[in-house]
């Protein structure tokens, strides 16, 4: 069973991983506007790519592991984090307009 992560997380694995790439696609233009670290843009890049190949190896039913679960697990609470991290960090102080949020798959 998928988890979710609060009213503004979708709860799908897949859903979580779209809002991510979103964002990240937003953060990369709007970074230095926003006065987000480079390092945090990065990072976050990192942990996308980690969830997203820790999900791809979970579609296989005849080969996923245990073990795959748990990277998957892993990769996702990593990535959340980060999200979280924009969000209350720099989405909401100082808070972002109605359609920057809308952009971010927010609710305004």
């Amino acid at each position: 069973m998928e988890k979710e992560g609060g009213n503004w997380l979708p709860g799908s694995y897949a859903k979580q991983l779209a809002m991510a790439k979103v964002w990240l696609a937003i953060l990369v233009i709007k970074s230095t506007a926003w006065k987000i670290e480079t390092s945090d843009v990065d990072e976050f890049s990192v942990l996308i790519n980690t969830a997203d190949a820790a999900h791809i190896r979970m579609q296989n039913k005849g080969t996923r592991t245990a073990v795959d679960r748990a990277n998957r697990d892993a990769a996702f609470a990593a990535m959340i984090t980060k999200m979280r991290f924009f969000k209350n960090n720099y989405f909401n102080i100082p808070p972002r307009t109605a359609a920057e949020f809308v952009t971010l798959l927010l609710a305004p």
